[in-house]
């Protein structure tokens, strides 16, 4: 992935305006009325707070920079922009630490020219701070995507063929597991296309998807938190299993009992369990799918994110290339219903295409499900009781839905691609 961040560099230099300026490409408008998403990647819900977070990443490149928007949904169907701030462009996963105020962000497009060293974003969300919408950055691995906080002060991140461990509380340094490892049988994994991570209800394992290679299960006890800042190098002995019978895993959550994780070929979501799993030592073992798997549960073309609503016992699944939303039912382990994003839809909304980052949220009583459009930048409201779609923001008018299509038609567009197989 760091070579689409070099792409970008050469075609800003490359065509830099005859005054001067830093960019062909003009900053993302940081106004409210109207709202302006670009490419939204991530987004988490605060019920306590009623707002909703989300992350735009600007991957297509369309802007000089991205964007951090807050939204205030007390009135949950119609959420109300409340905040926007710049952030720089291609984060991955949104994390919420709300008893600190905090969400972390990591972040693919670091500040120094070497390009090695990317970042982790944390940004201030309580509103009765004086340093409300404050961004610190903190050195991380290259070309950083998932993360996953364990809500006490440990932060999980993947990086290119890395697995990297915070302590909140102090985000100088941090812990590095090498994820390029060579298995018992003999079997080289490159782990060149890390993606998500989720830690399984036992404490025990953190599960790693991987586009490309198979999958990896790391052993959490032996993934230090790091006590010193800068890089702690903890090696490849935290790798305990590889996870053989898996083609395209992304998208990873967990509950109480069990860990999801999105598979692309064919696309289905895995319902995982670690129990029986024991600690590796040496090289790590390889493990087949089903001496894990719970079950496996058909869903829509070109998956992405999964998040867990285990209060209504549902997990839902954005399928990015059929533009649905797979609705499952815990209880009985099977999809009930696909929700589409780009037809059917109330007066005055508009048509989402490409769903990616979800947020669910329990406001008055009520269940909202919020997905964001990558391609089509703009957010579906699915009231998740009925599950059907009451309202899609903001709205895009005809004008600007031409303007569109022609930056979507430039040569750029193709280049400036988030970088994963098959998708976003």
């Amino acid at each position: 992935m760091r070579s689409l961040k070099k792409i970008f560099l050469a075609a800003s230099l490359l065509f830099l305006g005859a005054c001067g300026e830093n960019s062909i490409f003009i900053p993302i408008p940081l106004t409210l009325n109207p709202l302006v998403l670009a490419n939204p990647i991530a987004m988490v819900a605060s019920n306590a707070a009623q707002r909703l977070y989300v992350v735009n990443s600007n991957n297509l490149v369309l802007w000089e920079d991205a964007s951090f928007v807050i939204l205030d949904i007390s009135n949950p169907a119609n959420p109300t922009p409340l905040a926007v701030i710049s952030i720089p462009n291609f984060s991955g996963n949104i994390l919420l630490d709300e008893a600190r105020g905090f969400v972390y962000l990591p972040n693919r497009q670091s500040a120094a020219e070497a390009d090695l060293i990317d970042q982790v974003l944390r940004i201030h969300i309580n509103e009765a701070s004086p340093t409300f919408l404050q961004v610190d950055f903190f050195d991380s691995g290259e070309d950083p995507f998932g993360g996953f906080f364990d809500g006490v002060d440990s932060l999980y991140v993947t990086a290119s063929r890395e697995a990297l461990r915070y302590d909140v509380n102090n985000m100088l340094g941090f812990s590095k597991v090498d994820l390029s490892v060579t298995t018992a049988a003999g079997r080289e994994i490159f782990a060149d296309d890390t993606r998500e991570l989720a830690l399984s209800p036992s404490g025990n394992n953190l599960f790693v998807t991987n586009r490309t290679d198979n999958m990896l299960i790391l052993n959490v006890n032996e993934m230090t938190p790091p006590t010193v800042a800068g890089v702690t190098d903890l090696g490849t002995e935290p790798v305990d299993y590889i996870v053989v019978g898996t083609n395209s895993t992304r998208g990873a959550a967990r509950d109480s009992n069990f860990v999801y994780v999105v598979d692309g070929a064919p696309a289905n979501l895995r319902i995982l369990t670690d129990a029986g799993l024991t600690p590796v030592s040496g090289p790590p073992q390889e493990i087949t799918t089903g001496s894990l798997q719970v079950a496996a549960i058909p869903i829509g073309n070109d998956p992405g994110e999964v998040i867990i609503d285990e209060p209504n016992a549902r997990a839902y699944v954005s399928n990015t290339g059929d533009d649905t939303v797979s609705v499952i039912d815990l209880n009985l382990q099977a999809e009930i219903t696909r929700i589409a994003v780009d037809n059917n839809l109330p007066v005055n909304s508009d048509p989402g295409d490409q769903p990616f980052p979800m947020a669910i949220a329990n406001v008055g009583g009520g269940n909202f499900l919020y997905v964001g459009n990558f391609d089509s930048n703009n957010i579906t409201v699915i009231d998740a009781d009925a599950l059907q779609v009451v309202f899609a923001f903001p709205d895009i008018e005809p004008d600007d839905e031409e303007d569109e299509k022609e930056d979507d038609d430039n040569d750029f567009s193709g280049e400036f691609s988030p970088g994963f197989t098959g998708g976003i």
